[in-house]
């Protein structure tokens, strides 16, 4: 979920959420098949698995995460 910051407010995504929890809201139960389809897995297209395997150990994915931890207050380096 951490993508969905970056989601248009009409993306599909999202409106099944909102439509998930206006749902919740009116009746207090959860809709089964909404909820399937909000559950299913996303498949991650062997172009990009095979980037983020060359990316990864040169340790760019770290730089966003660790910004983001640094901006929350708990960054800790490793061996500290």
């Amino acid at each position: 979920m951490e993508g969905a910051r970056f989601l248009s407010e009409d993306s599909q995504i999202l409106q099944r959420y909102r439509k998930l929890g206006e749902i919740y809201g009116k009746t207090g139960k959860q809709d089964k098949d909404l909820l399937g389809r909000i559950a299913d897995p996303e498949r991650i297209p062997l172009a990009a698995k095979a980037i983020a395997l060359v990316l990864s150990p040169i340790g760019i994915f770290d730089k966003y995460w660790n910004r983001q931890l640094k901006t929350n207050g708990v960054y800790r380096r490793r061996n500290d």
